[in-house]
């Protein structure tokens, strides 16, 4: 019993990931629209993910059962994810510019920002962000995967995420070596 709930924990930490990254890429759309005026792919790989969202999904899913638990108040909640994804985009800025040599994103006019990878403003709106996801989204949307876990068995849950992964991975690949010369 306890490896069957570990599976299904498993299961909704990918469900997360691949929804929000879908749904990070799409906002990353929408923005890039609203700044240049036109659609504009923000993202690295070839697919519509971006998968900084799924990791930041799955890094909500994972402190916002400790925050809950904690009964950390909404002011705290802020800090705490503000903190930690500030951290997170400074770190993937990082990785990315040195796996790839290229810059995704330039904060360096905005105010407040550290080194161009993280600004005020973006760290205030993912804080944000993040409280909204634990408040009004991660509960809703935990109910509805349960929802569909009774009308679905575990195993074609785990095809579904192996095809989504395997997808993903693919687009990895072909994305790596589309920007480093091997």
């Amino acid at each position: 019993m306890e490896k069957e709930k570990r599976g299904i924990k498993i299961q909704n930490i990918m469900i997360y990931y691949f929804i929000c990254s879908v749904i990070g890429w799409i906002m990353e759309m929408v923005y890039g629209y609203m700044v240049f005026g036109k659609f504009v792919d923000r993202g690295f790989l070839y697919g519509p993910m971006c998968p900084i969202y799924g990791y930041g999904s799955i890094t909500m899913v994972l402190i916002g059962e400790k925050i809950r638990k904690k009964n950390i108040n909404i002011i705290g909640t802020f800090f705490i994810i503000t903190i930690i994804f500030t951290l997170l985009e400074y770190i993937a800025s990082l990785i990315l510019e040195s796996i790839f040599n290229l810059r995704w994103w330039d904060y360096t006019n905005e105010f407040l920002n550290l080194n161009g990878r993280v600004c005020l403003m973006f760290s205030l709106m993912f804080g944000i962000m993040g409280v909204f996801f634990i408040e009004c989204i991660y509960e809703p949307s935990k109910r509805l995967i349960e929802k569909i876990r009774e009308k679905i068995s575990v195993k074609i849950i785990w095809v579904i995420l192996g095809v989504a992964t395997i997808i993903c991975l693919t687009d990895t690949v072909l994305s790596v070596v589309k920007y480093v010369k091997l």
